[in-house]
């Protein structure tokens, strides 16, 4: 693959360690379980924009962009990471944020302030608006002397999914190691561009019957499959790929969004302190939590079985634990 072509700065803490998860996987009396630990990447209190943001960074560190512009929901964890990144490369940070289901001072709110960005809060979650809303931030930027650099919601870009493409081919170097060959890799979907990167990955690298499943956190399957055919497709064509795909060869699932993006189900907490208890590793109550409940749910109807060997991708997000103080004291009778 042609990874070697993007500009990249190394701004994160990579590889991330690759960690059985032998009592988890007793207690849910499943495969063989690892996890692929991008909760760790260092930059921003880790998660895996950090990854991607060493190749989105880099294109605008080499376009001579002194200053970053991102968007998401109030407690988005890809804002919190491009304002810990700006703050890393010497660069102004503005991000654009819509309503969010946690408001105060808490979470990654709390640490865009502390990281020094500029919040600009407007009244919608719409992304054309908020686009729309950069621009105008551009504009103003622009003409205050600095260069601006505008980065997609949720990091979505090419430069995101080959990131994902090359985390592959370091988790397949860790397992080659460990003399383990998975077969299973799962994880969290949200804007679909890591799920694309780690698709494209998978069919160059490994075996043709290695299953990648996503599972929706926020969106319905109908919305999420032609965004990941779209990223994976302009990933897969940028790097060379001889290969490109349909929507009937990738797999989302959305049995687990519960009422939606940002909103833990009573799953989503079980599956946080399953896992806090059992391997003393958190998860969140946004992504990592619901997809992992997916994964307990997915070994009980039998669609994993004791003969599969899954890598599951903890993509970060554990900041926002602290926002959602309430919801877990409650719904887990703490």
């Amino acid at each position: 693959m042609q990874i070697g072509k993007y500009p990249r700065v190394r701004i994160s803490t990579i590889p991330t360690p690759l960690e059985e998860l032998p009592r988890f996987s007793a207690a849910v009396g499943g495969p063989r379980i690892l996890m692929k630990r991008d909760d760790l990447t260092g930059l921003g209190m880790g998660g895996n924009k950090a990854r991607q943001l060493e190749f989105i960074m880099g294109e605008a560190v080499a376009r001579g962009s002194d200053a970053a512009i991102t968007c998401g929901a109030g407690q988005s964890n890809h804002v919190r990471q491009v304002a810990a990144a700006a703050a890393k490369l010497g660069m102004k940070c503005y991000l654009v944020l819509g309503p969010a289901v946690k408001t105060e001072m808490q979470g990654n709110i709390l640490l865009n302030r502390i990281y020094g960005a500029e919040l600009i809060w407007v009244d919608t979650n719409d992304i054309d608006a908020q686009y729309a809303e950069m621009e105008k931030v551009a504009a103003k930027v622009e003409k205050e002397g600095f260069k601006p650099y505008i980065i997609p919601r949720g990091g979505a870009s090419v430069q995101a999914s080959v990131a994902y493409a090359n985390c592959v081919i370091e988790t397949m170097t860790q397992l080659n190691e460990m003399r383990i060959e998975a077969n299973v890799w799962l994880q969290a979907t949200g804007t679909t561009a890591t799920q694309a990167g780690v698709v494209v990955g998978a069919r160059w690298w490994l075996r043709p019957d290695f299953r990648v499943i996503g599972l929706s956190v926020g969106r319905k399957r109908v919305d999420l499959l032609p965004k990941l055919v779209g990223h994976a497709n302009r990933a897969a064509e940028s790097l060379g790929a001889p290969f490109r795909f349909e929507e009937d060869q990738l797999t989302i699932l959305e049995d687990y969004v519960g009422e939606g993006y940002g909103v833990p189900t009573p799953g989503c907490l079980e599956a946080i302190q399953l896992m806090a208890r059992t391997e003393g590793i958190m998860l969140d109550p946004v992504y990592s939590g619901k997809a992992v409940y997916g994964l307990m749910d997915l070994v009980e109807k039998g669609v994993l079985t004791k003969d599969d060997t899954v890598v599951y991708l903890h993509t970060g997000g554990v900041p926002a634990v602290f926002a959602y103080d309430k919801e877990l004291v409650s719904g887990l009778g703490l």
